[in-house]
Order: C-alpha cells, then sequence, then structure tokens
C-alpha cells in the first residue's frame, strides 16, 4: 500500500505561523543555547503546543509576534511591555500593551479578565523582556479571541468548514 500526502496548503488546528525572518531569530535564539535542540523542544512545548488548538493566528516574522483574529479582520502586534494587573469586583484583569492593527487605534490596550487569580498568566514569565513574553502574551490574546467564537455554526459555515477540509 502506498500512502501520498495530498494536502498541499496549511495544517488544520496549528496556530502558529512562522513569515519573513521568523524562522531564521528562532533559530538564531536556540542556537545561543548550549543544546539547541532542548531549547527548541522547550519552545515548541511551551508556545507552539498551547496554541495548536485556536483558530486564532499567531504570526512570528522576525520581530514581531500578531494575533490575527479568526473572526474578524482583527489582528494585535503583541508589544514587548510588562502587562498591568489589576484587580476588579474579585476578579484579574491584566492589560497588555498592543499596536492594533486594520483599526483606527493604534497604540492600546488588549484587557482579558480571569475569573480568579488562579487562572492568570504567570507574572514572572511576564516580566522577563524578549520575545517569550511576547509569545506568552500572544497565546493569552488568541485564547480570549477564540473563546468569543460561537460555538453553534451556520449550515453555510459547515458547508465551508467542509469544504476546507474535503475538498
Amino acid at each position: 500500500m502506498r500512502v501520498t500526502n495530498v494536502q498541499n496548503g496549511q495544517n488544520f488546528g496549528m496556530s502558529f505561523k512562522l513569515k519573513g525572518a521568523g524562522a531564521e531569530a528562532l533559530a538564531k535564539h536556540f542556537h545561543s543555547f548550549s543544546d539547541p535542540k532542548a531549547a527548541e523542544k522547550t519552545f515548541v512545548n511551551e508556545v507552539v503546543k498551547p496554541l495548536s488548538k485556536l483558530k486564532s493566528d499567531v504570526v512570528y516574522d522576525g520581530s514581531n509576534v500578531v494575533v490575527h483574529d479568526a473572526m474578524s479582520a482583527k489582528a494585535f502586534e503583541v508589544l514587548d511591555a510588562t502587562p498591568k494587573f489589576e484587580d476588579y469586583k474579585g476578579k484579574s484583569v491584566v492589560n497588555y500593551l498592543v499596536n492594533s492593527i486594520c483599526s483606527n487605534q493604534k497604540d492600546g490596550v488588549y484587557s482579558k479578565m480571569y475569573a480568579d487569580n488562579t487562572k492568570a498568566p504567570d507574572m514572572i514569565k511576564l516580566a522577563t523582556p524578549g520575545f517569550e513574553r511576547q509569545f506568552t502574551i500572544a497565546g493569552e490574546i488568541a485564547k480570549d479571541l477564540d473563546s468569543r467564537i460561537p460555538t453553534i455554526e451556520s449550515q453555510k459555515d459547515t458547508a465551508s468548514r467542509l469544504k476546507n477540509l474535503y475538498a
């Protein structure tokens, strides 16, 4: 029996994407460690795998980390800045600094509310500058955007999804 690859497009369920010099920048980062394979494995486990089930895309081009909303034309460039934590009626609110792309607002804040403090991201991870922080923030924004996607799809949406999967 001979098996051939019939899928020429992207892998479904893969929200993490590299564009431009993204692959080169990641490779350079991995090779700054004594064991590049271990650094890559850690990155995949901490960044790529948590994004694998999301519909919103997280794109890295070597210098910017951008989140593309799966349901609209909205996109957010994640800035390398420490988020601001607030308490609102016993819930945690985290304000992430972003540049809104495809809207009139350039510098802005993306706010996400967490039901309790145990669900909020690790403060230590978010205090360390670098693209790892940007990926952590991008993952939080992508999860929040995906939580707003309706769980019931229309007949037209089902047909479109089936066409993309099987046509």
